[in-house]
């Protein structure tokens, strides 16, 4: 069997828990006896949900591969949380630029997407029946 470690920074786990986890991994050979010189199957702990205040989703610092073997004994995997840009973060009592739902702004993209989808169909009608009346004439 061999032992890996997990830790999490800026943040916790989604179990609300901080601490070091470790997941003693026991390994198999192809018959499915227990082998020094087997695979085993890793299980990752959640992770994801609870960021520090100021922080985001992260990742892990290298990829954690589903089967390991003696070689990853002792393995640590870090995730980290990452740090919100000052874009995202919005003070308390700071005018945002981010509009919200029902701002003048979105309403006015909307009507200009409906507008334009409205115009660009009374085009492709025009054309189709002038089409046909050109038709007609001849």
């Amino acid at each position: 069997q061999i032992k890996i470690t997990y830790k999490v920074e800026n943040g916790s786990w989604n179990d609300g828990t901080s601490d070091t986890k470790t997941n003693i991994v026991p390994l198999y050979d192809e018959e499915g006896n227990l082998s020094e010189q087997g695979t085993g199957a890793t299980s990752t702990p959640a992770v994801g949900k609870n960021p520090a205040d100021g922080y985001t989703q992260g990742s892990w610092n290298k990829m954690i591969p589903s089967k390991v073997s003696k070689n990853a004994d002792g393995n640590e995997y870090i995730y980290s949380y990452e740090k919100n840009s000052k874009a995202d973060i919005i003070e308390p009592g700071e005018k945002g630029s981010n509009p919200k739902t029902g701002d003048k702004v979105q309403r006015y993209f909307m009507y200009g997407a409906i507008g334009t989808l409205v115009l660009m169909t009374a085009i492709k009608i025009r054309r189709k029946h002038s089409r046909k009346a050109r038709k007609i004439q001849f």
